[in-house]
């Protein structure tokens, strides 16, 4: 067994051409730094002031094609991993020499590592992987980003309807700071995780009157912090048995609008709903997570609106899971949860989740759609306002509900945007999209250009329908269909897989010559739900094709498995 937390940041380092100090030197700001060096925010690693520029510029001159053979190789263990962009969007490279990828961007830095000066991942030769996620190391490569050197990370944390203290402080159980961590005498309850805030007395007066933000979990008895509003962090030296441990908001809703905050915060900062959560996200140099926990269903729509955002600058909405980032799961295991999973639904609007801006992430979440009138649905992307938005829709379970009225009913709908838009759909399983609606649809293309890769839909009238835009479609499991896909799609379609008779789409450019009909799918479980592939499985497995920025499956497993094989269609990656 290997520890891969700050090692893995300084060889990557390393690997970039940069100098960093002997002894390695971590920081939260460059004051930290010895003179002549500067402090890498993102990883907290000081490097040369010479290295900073050249890191972002060097990726700038990156460019790769998804479609094409040029490659960057990002692993760290001795396999050639191909990290190419299909969008031309912008990448950080590094260069290793061991046997299991792992593919570094900003977001992966962010969602595997967390606050990588404090979180050790643990990876072996015979690396176990299982649906429960418990020993997933890495995180997929939705974005490439070139990685800003400065900009603040703001976590906050949704507990739907939860306004009670996740924990509180007694004579038995202070709370003291030292270097970043927030250490506490006795366990804290598993389910506290990033973005949960600390309420506490900074100056001894019995009196709680600081906030500060969870932004990794180191132990079960220490968690990352910093200030409110992303500041570097300074340690107060106080040990204080008032304290108490809040989630942030109580809808993502409201976390997205930045009010009201948790009411059980009595306590609110200079920070909280100002300048720490302000949606113009360019502005104040920020990337938002919002990490939503699993307190209850989440009822309230989400509406994603008047954010200012950029490739750098980005909203990122997701369930935590990795070790680093909450004491347990708050994430479906690739079948659906009734509890221990965060879900949000559309029972009091027409649709779930609405996303009217641009550079959103949508990552791990549950989705339940009802019909209720109307046009019903799980996720809208629509009216994105910039020339090259990109919206990304990644491991999420969006299931569909038959009871009740509507004209149309869908898992993920595409309209209206920027023809230049980008959506990315992977990982996704989107099933029960059928019966009196006038049009039930998984994925619903009518604008824009997405990229539908290994997704798995099941009992849905229409899988995959274009209507307009352009989509492409690869690698991915359509079962039990009516009519698995329809409508034109773009050229570079190929790798799908469909148990009806015929794939009835028309390919623009070069015909498909990869996809597979008539199959037969084994599931582990179909009849409750689960679609895992079994391991018999022999109408998908090891029949799909390597995908640049699709590194894991839906349960955060490394494709492919067995190492060396050929992927496997659909959101799943067989054991």
């Amino acid at each position: 067994m290997k520890e891969f937390g700050s090692l893995l940041t300084l060889v990557a380092l390393q690997a970039a051409g940069c100098t960093a100090p002997s002894p390695a030197a971590t920081c939260a700001t460059s004051a930290d730094c010895p003179v002549g060096y500067s402090c890498y925010e993102v990883v907290h690693f000081c490097v040369q002031d010479t290295d900073a520029a050249r890191i972002e510029g060097g990726a700038r001159d990156q460019h790769f094609d998804g479609r094409g053979d040029d490659a960057a190789v990002a692993d760290v263990r001795q396999s050639d991993a191909r990290h190419d962009d299909h969008a031309a969007q912008d990448a950080f490279r590094i260069d290793g020499r061991s046997s299991d990828r792992v593919v570094l961007d900003a977001h992966q830095i962010d969602a595997v590592l967390a606050d990588v000066q404090r979180i050790d991942v643990e990876l072996t030769d015979a690396r176990p992987v299982d649906h429960s996620r418990a020993d997933a190391a890495v995180a997929d490569a939705i974005y490439d980003h070139v990685i800003p050197t400065n900009a603040t990370d703001i976590y906050r944390s949704v507990g739907p309807g939860n306004t009670t203290a996740l924990a509180v402080g007694t004579p038995s159980n202070t709370l003291r700071f030292e270097s970043g961590l927030a250490v506490f005498d006795l366990e804290v309850p598993p389910a506290i995780g990033v973005g949960d805030v600390i309420a506490y007395d900074s100056d001894s007066d019995a009196t709680i009157d600081t906030l500060a933000m969870i932004v990794g979990r180191a132990s079960s008895t220490s968690v990352s912090v910093r200030p409110i509003d992303g500041a570097a962090t300074t340690d107060p030296g106080v040990a204080t048995l008032d304290w108490r441990i809040y989630r942030a908001y109580t809808s993502l809703a409201n976390a997205l609008a930045g009010r009201p905050i948790n009411s059980g915060l009595t306590l609110t900062s200079a920070g909280f709903q100002t300048y720490g959560d302000d949606q113009d996200l360019v502005r104040y140099n920020q990337r938002r997570h919002i990490a939503c926990y699993a307190d209850a269903v989440d009822t309230s729509w989400a509406n994603i609106q008047y954010w200012t955002t950029s490739p750098s600058n980005y909203l990122r909405i997701y369930a935590p899971y990795l070790p680093g980032e909450v004491g347990v799961s708050q994430r479906h295991n690739g079948t659906w949860r009734t509890s221990g999973a965060y879900t949000i639904d559309n029972t009091s609007n027409d649709v779930a989740i609405v996303v009217r801006s641009d550079n959103v992430w949508i990552d791990g979440l549950q989705v339940s759609v009802y019909r209720n009138g109307g046009s019903n649905g799980g996720i809208s992307v629509t009216g994105n306002s910039t020339n090259d938005p990109v919206v990304t829709v990644s491991e999420c379970i969006i299931r569909g509900n038959n009871t009740g009225l509507g004209s149309e009913h869908f898992g993920i709908e595409i309209w209206d945007t920027q023809a230049t838009a980008v959506v990315k759909v992977h990982n996704n399983l989107i099933y029960g999209f059928t019966g009196s609606a006038v049009d039930e649809v998984g994925i619903w293309a009518q604008t824009g250009q997405i990229e539908g890769v290994n997704n798995t839909l099941v009992g849905c009238f229409f899988g995959a329908r274009v209507a307009g835009g352009a989509m492409l479609a690869v690698n991915n499991l359509f079962s039990s269909c009516t009519i698995a896909v329809a409508g034109t799609f773009a050229d570079g379609t190929d790798y799908n897989a469909t148990d009806s008779l015929t794939l009835s789409y028309n390919v623009q450019g070069v015909s498909p010559t990869h996809d597979h009909v008539g199959s037969v799918f084994t599931f582990l479980y179909a009849a409750n739900k689960d679609f895992h592939l079994g391991a018999n499985d022999q109408g998908a497995r090891e029949l799909g094709r390597e995908w640049p920025g699709v590194v894991i499956d839906i349960d955060g497993n490394l494709r492919p498995l067995p190492t060396g094989t050929a992927w496997d269609i659909g959101a799943d990656e067989a054991l």
